[in-house]
């Protein structure tokens, strides 16, 4: 049985990773201005060290996420059962993250979050972003987005 928790998070992982490396190895260049790295925890972000870079996981809110309507390819019957053995339903809550990459001497921002695409529930970002000791105007003068059919319409 194919479980739903399980079968996106590698694939996820891994084409984080290969994204991360992709904007450090070809921008290297684009983002100016040191940034000290605070390596602090805090509600509303979560930092963690990829090697001498320090990623900072930056909450743009949640929202009710349908995924038994959402998910492709997987019987709705299976992922009925698989929420059941998690004690959730449908919907559960979805976390929209950006994250930003301190290497030190530059910050990258990937992606810009829902904003108010959602409503009320998101459109935290900014907010999260001074929390983690960050100022917009010390923040990356770059951002790359990452297009999906959600993102795409928060930026519509």
């Amino acid at each position: 049985m194919k479980s739903i928790q399980r079968s996106g998070t590698p694939r996820a992982a891994a084409c984080c990773l290969l994204l991360m490396s992709v904007v450090m190895s070809l921008w290297s260049g684009v983002a100016s201005g040191a940034a000290p790295q605070v390596k602090s925890q805090g509600p509303g972000f979560y930092r963690i060290m990829l090697g001498s870079f320090e990623v900072t996981a930056l909450l743009d809110g949640t929202h009710p996420f349908p995924i038994d309507t959402v998910i492709e390819d997987v019987p709705k019957a299976e992922i009925a059962r698989d929420l059941e053995r998690d004690f959730l339903q449908a919907p559960v809550q979805g976390s929209i993250n950006a994250f930003l990459i301190n290497t030190g001497s530059k910050l990258i921002l990937i992606d810009t979050g829902a904003g108010v695409l959602y409503g009320d529930c998101c459109g935290k970002l900014l907010a999260n972003l001074r929390a983690a000791g960050y100022r917009r105007n010390r923040s990356t003068r770059y951002c790359l987005r990452i297009c999906t059919r959600i993102t795409w319409a928060a930026s519509s």
